[in-house]
């Protein structure tokens, strides 16, 4: 008996790491990949130090905006 294979890669499919069959990760950060940094274009409130945050800060959105330093 044969193990099942992805189209994609040919590999089995316990051993792919193929957009189908490897690890979920989305743009929001959810998933094993850290939230990626962005500037700030708004003035807000950090929520881990609960600074303002100032355009041009850097900062990642995880569980509401936050400095870079701060995630």
């Amino acid at each position: 008996m044969s193990e099942t294979r992805c189209e994609l890669s040919d590999l089995p499919v316990g051993e792919c790491a193929c957009r189908i069959h490897g690890p979920a990760t989305g743009r929001d950060g959810s998933g094993d990949e850290p939230p990626r940094p962005f500037r700030a274009q708004f003035r807000g409130w950090c929520a881990g130090c609960e600074d303002q945050i100032e355009p041009g800060d850097m900062i990642v959105a995880a569980e509401g905006y936050l400095h870079e330093g701060c995630a």
